[in-house]
């Protein structure tokens, strides 16, 4: 019966253990969905038509004046999900046979629930024109080649990766359905990588059927520079045609359209300028049929193309400064870290990533007050604990934004800040981490801060050693620069667990005392108290105005026996 009763009491312990381990897989695997969203949860969709007009005329010959050769193409990604928030999200897009994508990756950032984020992409189809042989008389181009769009979390806070396929089909164009008539633009200022220009383009229409569709562009030249202007943005300014209404955001594709005479459509785009190296120019067009002047002809425009500047670098414009408080940790401790950008341009910056390179020996230990990057305008940010290279990730286009120069006041830059602190371990030694910002396409050069552990020292030394003579252990050191020294101190023990004891009766006087030595100078100290034949090691120690000591060292010698010969250590230079 015993046997019976502890059978029944172990098989009840056995299965509460099963259960509990069974909770803790539960409550893991719901954390982990929490932690994870799956990528089901993300949706995909063109919002633009994913057709590569072509002219007839020419349509074969490469280099043709006739067009368009390239366009912008809209891409929308939707979180679907009810109650979890997509982080670090990034968008590649592989384009499909005989076309050219300069710029394939997008940063998204973080998506809440129910949030979307617009993502235009420039396609250059100029390759199409000679992606086989073929004579001017030949049929329109036929062409249905498959693209494709991957989602995935750059901090791996997904379940997976979303994938979205299509196909472009090339759509050939008599030349009256070449576009609505471009006839003026203007040019928004943007001076620097890092701003945003904005490029205003009025399109005017003639009698088209009622329920058209119509697809309206920047720029249909294959050889617009995308890789350095990015487009980020649309807005309806004014509009007279039905079925497109003043103050729409992001949408170049209407599909439900009419067009009477004169109509005319102001259309406002924004760029993100990434590079400098070379402007380009943009020729606007629009899909509809009939009205002056249709054809996509780049000779032969009414107007004059849309020249696009060359931005500055972001060097002429932005400033980072460094500094942390305190510089001196006697043994270890919190450090606060203040990285100050400063805008000195006449529009606002954008600082799409924040890079911090620590040495071994630091943690990241998050935000300090007064920061105006943190975790809520952060995509991604360091967690608690963080060693190594830290990253912050803007929320695209909205944050990490350095206001215009004159914001603080006449001639004053804009500034953000971002305040952080570290925990630096209590090994003695110098720890310098270094800071750059990523804007448009360029990366700054990196600025530094240093904090030192253990007792500081305003000695730079050259050389210590350590001979040995008939009379004793002859030492002698040089130093490069003396800043506030007093004098030094003189260190052995007997090799190999003898007890560290000082040398010298009395401080051993700098030959500037207090002052400050920029050409150093040379010692020496004879220990005759060091007995015959035994191995010592020798420190050095560094006293100044403050009380402070610092050693270097150390070096070991063995003292000459009268029947020996000399045996010598080679000596090293070293901080404990």
């Amino acid at each position: 019966m015993s046997h019976f009763h502890f059978s029944f009491f172990h098989d009840r312990r056995l299965h509460l253990a099963l259960a509990v381990f069974a909770a803790f897989v539960m409550l893991f695997a719901f954390q982990a969905a929490l932690a994870a969203p799956p990528a089901s949860g993300l949706t995909i969709e063109m919002r633009t038509p994913n057709l590569l007009y072509m002219d007839f005329n020419d349509w074969c010959s490469y280099g043709a004046i006739d067009g368009p050769d390239g366009g912008w193409y809209h891409l929308r990604v939707t979180n679907s999900l009810l109650n979890e928030t997509y982080t670090g999200l990034q968008l590649t897009l592989v384009a499909p046979l005989n076309t050219v994508i300069d710029d394939p990756l997008r940063y998204l950032g973080n998506l809440a629930p129910g949030e979307s984020r617009d993502v235009f992409f420039f396609i250059d189809y100029r390759p199409l024109r000679n992606w086989r042989p073929c004579a001017n008389s030949d049929p329109p181009i036929n062409y249905n080649r498959p693209f494709t769009v991957t989602v995935s979390s750059l901090n791996g806070g997904m379940d997976g990766v979303r994938t979205f396929s299509s196909a472009y089909t090339a759509e050939g164009m008599i030349s009256a359905n070449a576009g609505g008539q471009y006839v003026s633009h203007n040019l928004g200022p943007g001076d620097y990588v890092g701003q945003l220009l904005t490029m205003t383009v009025v399109y005017r229409y003639g009698n088209n059927a009622n329920g058209s569709s119509l697809f309206i562009q920047p720029n249909g030249n294959g050889d617009f520079d995308d890789r350095c202007y990015r487009m980020v943005g649309s807005r309806v300014i004014a509009s007279n045609v039905d079925g497109v209404v003043a103050g729409v955001t992001n949408t170049l594709y209407f599909s439900n359209i009419d067009t009477r005479n004169r109509d005319s459509i102001t259309m406002e785009y924004t760029f993100e300028a990434l590079c400098s190296g070379g402007g380009t120019s943009a020729y606007a067009w629009s899909e509809v049929t009939s009205g002056d002047d249709q054809r996509y002809r780049q000779s032969s425009y009414n107007s004059n193309p849309i020249p696009l500047p060359n931005p500055q670098p972001v060097s002429n414009s932005l400033r980072i400064s460094k500094s942390v408080s305190p510089t001196q940790l006697t043994n270890g401790g919190l450090a606060t870290y203040s990285v100050r950008f400063e805008n000195r341009a006449p529009l606002p910056l954008y600082i799409n990533r924040i890079i911090d390179q620590m040495p071994n020996g630091m943690s990241y230990q998050g935000f300090a007050p007064g920061s105006d990057v943190v975790a809520a305008n952060s995509s991604v940010s360091p967690t608690l604990g963080a060693i190594g290279s830290l990253n912050w990730y803007s929320k695209p286009g909205i944050s990490y934004r350095i206001p215009a120069s004159g914001t603080l006041g006449v001639g004053q830059p804009g500034v953000l800040q971002l305040i952080y602190t570290a925990q630096l371990t209590n090994t003695v030694g110098l720890y310098t981490n270094w800071v750059s910002a990523v804007v448009g396409n360029d990366q700054t050069t990196p600025v530094s801060a240093t904090v030192q552990v253990g007792s500081p020292t305003a000695v730079t030394l050259a050389s210590f050693e350590a001979l040995p003579q008939a009379q004793g252990i002859l030492l002698t050191w040089t130093t490069l620069v003396e800043i506030e020294t007093v004098g030094f101190n003189l260190y052995r023990r007997a090799l190999p667990e003898g007890e560290l004891t000082l040398v010298n009766p009395a401080l051993i006087p700098s030959q500037m005392p207090g002052g400050a030595n920029v050409l150093g100078a040379t010692y020496t100290y004879l220990d005759e108290n060091a007995a015959m034949g035994v191995v010592y090691e020798y420190w050095l120690e560094e006293v100044d105005v403050y009380g402070h000591g610092a050693r270097y060292g150390p070096v070991n010698v063995r003292r000459l026996a009268l029947s020996d010969a000399i045996q010598l250590f080679l000596p090293m230079i070293r901080k404990p």
